[in-house]
């Protein structure tokens, strides 16, 4: 991903959705949508909200989307992922349209600033049991990304 100095919350979310989809391996997909998904249920999501660009049931609706995602990625089925990443795409770029016309670009760049720690946080693998909303997803999320960690450091898996 790019340095996230440079760039908005949206141009970074954008140029890793182009990465996803050059992914070949379910492993290195799995890692590269755990992170992703995690950055945008911390950063995106809670942003089109509070600025009424996307109502409650949208997001729910995208939660959904990236759900059935993280599950064909488990599954190991590469034809439904790749169109379940298609689908997560296609709504997203048309959300960050509606994004980029609704909040300040100094908000965009302050939130992509925050991506690389983020992603530095994030769950490395895919846990489709833990909630991606409400008061526990923050601290599900810590706490997957802990294991996540350690399991890597254990396994020799390096990211």
């Amino acid at each position: 991903m790019a340095d996230s100095d440079d760039f908005d919350l949206l141009e970074l979310l954008s140029a890793d959705h182009a990465n996803l989809r050059d992914l070949a391996s379910t492993a290195e997909l799995a890692e590269a949508t755990s992170k992703h998904l995690a950055v945008e249920r911390a950063l995106l999501y809670p942003l089109v909200t509070k600025d009424g660009v996307a109502s409650a049931d949208e997001v729910t609706e995208m939660r959904s989307l990236d759900r059935d995602l993280e599950e064909a990625i488990e599954s190991g089925d590469m034809q439904k992922a790749g169109a379940s990443l298609e689908t997560h795409v296609t709504v997203q770029e048309a959300l960050f349209d509606l994004v980029r016309e609704n909040v300040d670009r100094s908000e965009l760049i302050r939130l992509g600033q925050a991506v690389a720690p983020a992603m530095e946080m994030a769950p490395t693998h895919i846990h489709t049991g833990l909630p991606d909303h409400g008061p526990l997803e923050q601290a599900a999320s810590e706490m997957a990304a802990t294991i996540d960690q350690a399991e890597d450091r254990i396994t020799g898996h390096k990211h």
